[in-house]
């Protein structure tokens, strides 16, 4: 049994003047971010690989929230994670999954289609929230189209106290 944490980034600022790709989280999106990781560490749910999209806020999320997990290692940047499908996300977690719990982070509409394609749940996303979801697998590199999970819950940054 494995676990996927799959987490939409934090708040971000606007676009006024930057390009998509571009935008970096806003205050309350660190601040969200920390309190995520803080959460994770606090459930014994420690990411072994944390992968994140390439967009500037997607890798802040995963960083800020990564150190305040206690992740030993760093984030791997996934390209094609931004403007995804679902499948480029189960690509990525196969490919570079290892140990017991991985950690990707990305935009909607796709971190919320992961979550539902693993489990048949569908689960709104709001920034910054990470959704639990045990997978019947051995290994990552069996994880397939065909995987059916379990949805084991949702955090949200509002909801969770501060650690």
């Amino acid at each position: 049994m494995k676990t996927l944490l799959v987490m939409r980034h934090a708040k971000s600022l606007p676009r006024y003047g930057v390009a998509d790709h571009d935008r970096p989280l806003n205050g309350r999106g660190r601040r969200d971010a920390s309190r995520m990781g803080a959460a994770l560490r606090a459930e014994g749910l420690v990411p072994d690989v944390v992968l994140a999209s390439s967009a500037e806020r997607a890798q802040e999320t995963a960083v800020v929230a990564a150190v305040k997990a206690g992740v030993d290692g760093a984030v791997r940047v996934e390209p094609g994670l931004y403007e995804g499908e679902p499948q480029a996300y189960l690509d990525a977690v196969r490919r570079h999954g290892a140990g017991e719990v991985v950690l990707v982070v990305g935009h909607n509409p796709s971190v919320e289609l992961v979550v539902e394609h693993l489990t048949d749940h569908h689960q709104a996303m709001s920034t910054g929230a990470v959704a639990r979801v045990a997978l019947p697998i051995d290994a990552w590199a069996e994880l397939g189209p065909y995987t059916q999970g379990a949805f084991l819950g949702l955090w949200r940054p509002r909801e969770v106290p501060r650690l």
